[in-house]
C-alpha cells in the first residue's frame, strides 16, 4: 500500500514538474515571439523613416538644383546687362573721337547703333523665351516627381501588407520549430556552464600566480627595507661620530690656537721685559760713569792703580738676573706644526668642520681626519646646504698659520628677487627679509625684468641669478651675478645652455644645478640638467632626470647628492640624484602631491630635513607643511601645522635668524607680499608685522648672510 502512495507521490510530482515545464516553455516561447514582433515592427519602422528621409533628400536636392537654376539665370542676365552697359561705354567713348576727326563718318555710326539696339532687343526677347521654356519645364518636372511619390507610396503600402502576410508565414514556421530551439537552447546552457567552469579554474590558478608573486615582491620589498633600516642605521651612527670627531677636532684646534696665543703673548712679554732690563743695565752703567767721573777727574791714573776693576754685572740688582730671550717665534715648534723641506712650519687641517668638509689639493686626511699641509699650499671649505663661509671658501698655509679660517654658518636673511604683482606686473627689484623685518632698498634692481628665474648663493659674497621669463613670456638663459664691494651691484655672468624657467636648482658643493623646466608656451617641459662650475664658471650638461617636469623644487645636502620633489609630470615624486655617479634613487612619495611649492633644508625638532610648503594640488590651493627627516626617510613625510594662508607660485623658504620663515606667494586670487615664521614651542605659524614692498609671486629666492648688509643689520639692531 505504502508502496502505490509512493508510486502516485512520484507521478503526481513528475506530472507537476512536466506541467511546469510546459509553462516555462509557453512562456519563453511567447518571449520570442514578442521579440521578433517587436525586431519587425522596429525594421519596418526603420525602413519607412528610411524612404521618408530618402523622399526629404530628394525634395532637397531638388530645391537646391532649382536655387541654382535660378542663380546661373540671375548671373547670366548680369553678364548680359554688364556687356552691353561696357558695349555702350565703348561705342560712346568710339563716337566722340570720330566724330572730332570726322563728321561724315556719324551717320554710319548711327546706323551701326540702330543695327545694334536691334541685335539686343532680339537677344534679351531669346533669352526671355529661354527663360520661359525652362520655368516650364521646370514645372513638368515637379508633376512627375509628384506623381512618382504617389506611385512609391502605393507600393510601401503594397509591401507593408506583403510583409503582414509573410509575418503570418513566419508563425506557423516558428511554432513548428519551437522544439528545436528549446533543445538548442539547453545545449547551449549546458556549454555555457561548462566554459564558466574552465574560466573559474583559470582564473583561480592566475590568482594564485599573482598572490604568490604578491608575496614575493612584499618579501623582496621587505628585504630593501631591511637593507634601507640597517645602512640608514649604519649612516646614522657614522654621521653622530663623524660629529663628535668633528667637534673634539674643534675643541683641539682652538685649545692649540689658545696656546700659540698664550706663546706669542709670552715671548711678546719676554721681549719687552729684556727690553728694559736693557735700559736700566744702559742707565745704571751711565749713572756709575758719571759718578766715576766726577769723583776722579783730576786722578784717573792713581785711582785706577788703587782700585780693583770694577765688574759691570755687579752693578746690575740682584733681583735681576741677565737672561736671552728669542726674538720671535720662528725658533719655536709650536703644536700641531712642524717645519717642512723648506724650514717652514706645516698645517695641520681639520677635514671635517662643523656644518662642512675641508679638502686640500693633492693631500689625503690621515686616520685621524686631519691634513698635512706644507706653507703655501691651498685648502677649499664645502658648505653643508643651508649653510655659507663665513669668511672665504679658500684659506692659505703660510708658515704654520691657516688664513683665514674655515668656518661654516647658517644664514640669517632671505633674499627675494624678481618675480610677478598683480599690480605692477613682471619684476625687476630685490628684497631682504630678515628676523625682525623687511630691509628695502638694499639690493639694486635686476638688469632685467624676470620671473619664474632661479637665483642661489654660490658664496659668502656672490648670489648667481639666472633664466626666467621676461614681460612677453619667453623663457631665457641670460645669468647675473650679485657681488659686494662698498656697495652692492650686478654683474653679467655667463649664460647657460638653454633658456628655461620654471626650473628647479640647488647648490653642491662647486656646482649650481638647475633640472628640468618649461621651454615655452609651444615647446612643452624638459628632462634635461645643466651644471655651472663655481671656480670655472662654466655650464656642462649633466644627468637627465627619470622624467620631463617643470615647477618643481630642489635642494642640495651637502654630501654630493640633491634631492627633487614634485612638479608637473612628476607630482608625488620624490628622487635624490648622486652628483659623482649620475644615478637618480626614489625616496618616499609626496602626500598630497604639488607642484609651484617652496621647499628648504631646515632643522625642526632637532632633526634635519627637507620642508616643502604650500603649492598646487591638481587645483587646490594648499596650507599643507610636510618633513623628510634625513637622518629617518624611511619614516616618511611628516605634517606641520598648516599655513595661515595658501600658498603656491613658488613661495620664498629658508632659515632665517633660526626660524622657518617663508615669504610672497600666491592664493590663487591674489599675490601675496606677507611674511609668516613658524613657532616651534606652540608648533603653529605666525604672521610678521612687516610686509613685502611689492606683492609677488614666482619669486627666485636664496638664503644669504646679513652681514653683507651692515645698514640693514644696524637698522634693525637700533
Amino acid at each position: 500500500m505504502e508502496e502505490e502512495e509512493e508510486k502516485k507521490r512520484q507521478e503526481e510530482v513528475q506530472r507537476r514538474r512536466e506541467e511546469a515545464r510546459k509553462q516555462r516553455d509557453e512562456e519563453l516561447r511567447k518571449q520570442r515571439e514578442e521579440e521578433r514582433r517587436q525586431k519587425e515592427l522596429q525594421e519596418r519602422r526603420r525602413k519607412e523613416d528610411e524612404e521618408r528621409q530618402k523622399a526629404l533628400e530628394a525634395k532637397k536636392a531638388e530645391d537646391e538644383k532649382k536655387k541654382k537654376a535660378e542663380e546661373a539665370k540671375r548671373r547670366r542676365e548680369l553678364n548680359i546687362k554688364r556687356r552691353l552697359e561696357i558695349e555702350r561705354k565703348r561705342k560712346e567713348d568710339e563716337e566722340k573721337r570720330l566724330a572730332e576727326i570726322e563728321k561724315k563718318k556719324q551717320e554710319e555710326l548711327q546706323k551701326e547703333r540702330e543695327i545694334l539696339e536691334r541685335k539686343r532687343k532680339e537677344e534679351e526677347e531669346r533669352l526671355m523665351r529661354e527663360i520661359q521654356r525652362k520655368k516650364k519645364q521646370d514645372e513638368e518636372r515637379r508633376k512627375a516627381e509628384a506623381n512618382a511619390k504617389a506611385k512609391e507610396e502605393a507600393e510601401i503600402a503594397r509591401k507593408f501588407e506583403e510583409a503582414r502576410r509573410k509575418e503570418e508565414t513566419e508563425k506557423k514556421r516558428l511554432d513548428e520549430i519551437k522544439r528545436e530551439e528549446v533543445r538548442t537552447l539547453r545545449i547551449e546552457r549546458q556549454r555555457q556552464r561548462d566554459q564558466a567552469e574552465r574560466q573559474r579554474k583559470l582564473e583561480a590558478e592566475k590568482q594564485k600566480k599573482e598572490e604568490e608573486e604578491r608575496q614575493k615582491r612584499l618579501q623582496e620589498e621587505k628585504a630593501r627595507e631591511d637593507e634601507i633600516r640597517r645602512k640608514a642605521d649604519q649612516l646614522k651612527k657614522q654621521r653622530e661620530d663623524e660629529r663628535r670627531k668633528s667637534l673634539e677636532r674643534t675643541r683641539q684646534e682652538r685649545i692649540k690656537e689658545e696656546q700659540e696665543e698664550a706663546l706669542f703673548a709670552k715671548e711678546k712679554e719676554n721681549q719687552d721685559r729684556r727690553q728694559r732690563e736693557d735700559e736700566l743695565r744702559k742707565q745704571i752703567e751711565a749713572e756709575r760713569r758719571k759718578k766715576i767721573s766726577d769723583q776722579f777727574a783730576g786722578s784717573i791714573q792713581q785711582s785706577s792703580n788703587r782700585q780693583p776693576d770694577l765688574d759691570r754685572s755687579s752693578l746690575i740688582p740682584r733681583t735681576e738676573s741677565p737672561r736671552s730671550f728669542p726674538t720671535s717665534l720662528t725658533g719655536l715648534n709650536l703644536p700641531g706644526t712642524e717645519l717642512d723641506a723648506s724650514n717652514q712650519k706645516r698645517c695641520y687641517v681639520n677635514a671635517h668642520v662643523v656644518n662642512g668638509n675641508v679638502t686640500c689639493e693633492n693631500h689625503l686626511p690621515d686616520a685621524f681626519g686631519e691634513y698635512s699641509v706644507g706653507s703655501n699650499e691651498k685648502c677649499d671649505l664645502s658648505c653643508k646646504s643651508g649653510y655659507v663661509s663665513v669668511f672665504q671658501k679658500e684659506a692659505l698655509c703660510q708658515n704654520g698659520r691657516l688664513r683665514p679660517r674655515l668656518d661654516c654658518v647658517r644664514p640669517d636673511a632671505l633674499l627675494l628677487l624678481a618675480g610677478r604683482s598683480d599690480t605692477h606686473g613682471v619684476l625687476n627689484t630685490v628684497e631682504l627679509v630678515t628676523k625682525r623685518g623687511v630691509c628695502r632698498g638694499a639690493v639694486p634692481p635686476l638688469p632685467a625684468m624676470r620671473w619664474r628665474m632661479i637665483a642661489e648663493s654660490i658664496d659668502k659674497e656672490h648670489v648667481m641669478a639666472c633664466g626666467g621669463v621676461n614681460i612677453f613670456g619667453d623663457p631665457k638663459k641670460h645669468c647675473w651675478t650679485l657681488g659686494f664691494a662698498e656697495e652692492p651691484f650686478w654683474s653679467e655672468s655667463p649664460n647657460m645652455l638653454v633658456a628655461r624657467d620654471a626650473a628647479a636648482w640647488a647648490l653642491e658643493g662647486n656646482f649650481l644645478i638647475v633640472l628640468g623646466g618649461s621651454l615655452g608656451k609651444l615647446n612643452g617641459y624638459t628632462d634635461s640638467v645643466e651644471l655651472h662650475n663655481v671656480k670655472s664658471r662654466q655650464w656642462v650638461e649633466g644627468p637627465r632626470m627619470s622624467s620631463s617636469r617643470y615647477s618643481h623644487c630642489a635642494v642640495g645636502l651637502g654630501n654630493g647628492s640633491i634631492i627633487t620633489t614634485g612638479g608637473y609630470g612628476g607630482l608625488d615624486q620624490v628622487e635624490r640624484l648622486d652628483v659623482d655617479t649620475g644615478k637618480w634613487w626614489r625616496l618616499p612619495e609626496l602626500n598630497p602631491v604639488r607642484a609651484q611649492h617652496g621647499c628648504a633644508i631646515v632643522d625642526l625638532d632637532g632633526e634635519q630635513g627637507v620642508l616643502v610648503v604650500g603649492g598646487d594640488s591638481g587645483g587646490t590651493r594648499l596650507k599643507d607643511v610636510r618633513f623628510l627627516s634625513l637622518e629617518r626617510p624611511e619614516s616618511g613625510w611628516r605634517k606641520v601645522a598648516d599655513l595661515n594662508t595658501a600658498r603656491w607660485g613658488r613661495p620664498g623658504v629658508a632659515m632665517v635668524g633660526g626660524r622657518i620663515t617663508v615669504a610672497a606667494g600666491w592664493d590663487g586670487v591674489r599675490d601675496l607680499s606677507t611674511v609668516e615664521y613658524y613657532d616651534e614651542k606652540r608648533q603653529r605659524w605666525r604672521l610678521t608685522a612687516s610686509r613685502l614692498q611689492y606683492e609677488r609671486r614666482w619669486p627666485a629666492s636664496t638664503p644669504i648672510s646679513l652681514s653683507l648688509f651692515p645698514k640693514c643689520a644696524q637698522k634693525r639692531e637700533r
